[in-house]
């Protein structure tokens, strides 16, 4: 197997670790405030969480198909790094959006 194949599956746990942590936080679970400021922030990192994870699905999914088409690699390596830079936007939008 690859070091970047290696990479890019250890990265994309990475971005599923984070985004399910940032989910399953107790800060939003354990959250009954009212404030409408507060509720906005807590929707944000949800919506941040979620794209980490869906980062990290696709990374995985791309790193299979990598492992049994060797020859695509640097193809689905670009096109891991761009999935990551539109969704990293995509979060960016959203959250400041969201946030007023």
């Amino acid at each position: 197997m690859n070091t970047t194949i290696i990479v890019m599956i250890l990265a994309s746990i990475g971005f599923v670790l984070i985004g399910a942590g940032i989910v399953n936080s107790k800060y939003i679970k354990k959250n009954t405030s009212e404030d409408k400021a507060v509720l906005n922030e807590i929707k944000a990192m949800k919506t941040s969480g979620y794209i980490n994870i869906s980062i990290g699905i696709i990374g995985i999914i791309i790193s299979t198909i990598s492992i049994f088409k060797a020859e695509w690699v640097k193809t689905l390596m670009i096109v891991f790094v761009f999935c990551i830079a539109v969704l990293s936007a995509t979060q960016y939008i959203l959250t400041k959006k969201i946030r007023g």
